[in-house]
């Protein structure tokens, strides 16, 4: 939907008040929220996001994942993974929340743990390529060579 909004040109001013429209005709829309934030967030400007994933938040909890992904792009993977818990705990479907969590523990050196959040965002989409390429990666920092280059085969 934001990519319908911003066209191919990038054009973040008209995209901003086509969802400022939206919001204020129905300021309850979290959707909305969450591709506010979406668009400051591509514009690196990350407090203006966080600020509209934190409303998507109150109306929904819609929100949590992406609340993690900024933390985690400050580098803060404990409150990160806060937030990623708390999804997994709304949603347990969720394979990016479990992808982005495993992350998390493979940043803070918690590898056993990112081997299961990364086996469940699996068992949840047994093709996605991220979730098995982060395995790899926590393979390979086990020092699981075979098992390593077995996650890097999978699609």
């Amino acid at each position: 939907m934001m990519q319908a909004i911003t066209s191919s040109k990038k054009d973040y001013p008209k995209a901003t008040q086509i969802l400022e429209t939206l919001i204020q005709k129905n300021p309850y829309c979290s959707k909305a929220w969450s591709l506010m934030g979406d668009l400051y967030a591509y514009q690196n400007m990350e407090e203006h996001a966080l600020k509209n994933y934190q409303k998507c938040n109150e109306i929904d909890n819609a929100c949590l994942t992406d609340i993690g992904y900024f933390y985690y792009k400050k580098n803060e993977y404990k409150t990160a993974l806060d937030y990623y818990e708390q999804a997994i705990s709304q949603d347990s479907t969720n394979k990016y929340a479990h992808h982005w969590a495993g992350w998390c523990y493979v940043l803070i050196n918690q590898y056993k743990k990112a081997v299961l959040s990364f086996e469940n965002a699996i068992q949840l989409d047994n093709q996605y390529a991220y979730a098995y390429n982060g395995l790899g990666v926590t393979y390979e920092l086990l020092k699981d060579y075979p098992e390593a280059i077995s996650m890097y085969e999978k699609p």
